[in-house]
């Protein structure tokens, strides 16, 4: 189990195409998704983040699982 803030320089993972935050205990708010034009497939369900999911995950065109 992962705990505290993601980093910030996860952003530049441009590459990514699965990314699984879920059943961990992080803080604040997710990070910025402007980067991850790949990520088809994104795991956020018991993560503990706080906020809405940012408006720019609108931007992801290959995300077809949320």
């Amino acid at each position: 189990m992962f705990e505290g803030a993601v980093p910030a320089e996860l952003g530049n993972l441009v590459n990514l195409h699965y990314f699984r935050l879920s059943s961990n205990s992080f803080t604040g708010k997710l990070p910025s998704f402007q980067s991850w034009e790949q990520l088809q497939i994104l795991e956020l369900e018991a993560s503990g983040f706080e906020g809405p999911i940012p408006h720019n995950i609108s931007l992801l065109r290959n995300l077809t699982e949320l």
